[in-house]
């Protein structure tokens, strides 16, 4: 098979173009201890509820596509790394994979709630859910960024998997994601 020289000039003009939007992602990476983090926890402070926060975590030799977990005292309860990176999605294929789970008993107005968190595609993967139901967690905040309902490919097959993870792990999952343009939940 032989490919012209036009083919090899676009291959190389994509590749180029991929590098450039995972560096300028990279770029915004911030740190744990940071400004950004430290706006949420004050506002957890301020409002005294408790907050996931998402962020692109700095770290080397890969940043950490994150999350965590505030407390209503402005306290870092979990710190979550997204376990199963999109490898086929650009920038997020530039970040290193978290490699745990961990659950939280988090205070509340009306009591202790055992709270673990999957980070977007994690949802789609056993061995995280298997891990915080084996942590006896009870509600677990998914940040998503991704369709849910309306894949061209897969259809709703996303939001009927979460189902089944809740109703086979008795817990109470609850995915946040992007509205529309971005993603496909229409704001009410």
């Amino acid at each position: 098979m032989t490919f012209s020289k036009a083919v090899f000039e676009r291959i190389q003009q994509i590749r180029s173009s991929r590098r450039h939007r995972a560096c300028a992602w990279i770029d915004g990476a911030v740190d744990l201890q940071g400004a950004f983090i430290e706006k949420f926890r004050a506002a957890a402070r301020r409002t005294e509820i408790a907050i996931v926060a998402t962020f692109l975590e700095k770290a080397e030799p890969k940043p950490f596509n994150s999350a965590v977990l505030i407390d209503c005292n402005g306290d870092i309860v979990i710190h979550q790394r997204k376990r199963h990176i999109c490898f086929f999605d650009v920038p997020e294929e530039a970040c290193a994979p978290g490699n745990s789970s961990s659950v939280f008993r988090l205070a509340t107005r009306r009591g202790q709630v055992a709270v673990g968190i999957m980070v977007c595609m994690d949802r789609e993967f056993p061995d995280v859910a298997s891990d915080l139901v084996g942590s006896r967690v009870e509600i677990v905040p998914v940040p998503n960024s991704s369709s849910l309902v309306d894949d061209l490919e897969v259809g709703d097959v996303r939001v009927a998997g979460v189902r089944a993870t809740a109703f086979q792990s008795v817990v109470g999952i609850a995915v946040a994601n992007y509205p529309e343009p971005k993603d496909d939940i229409p704001l009410l």
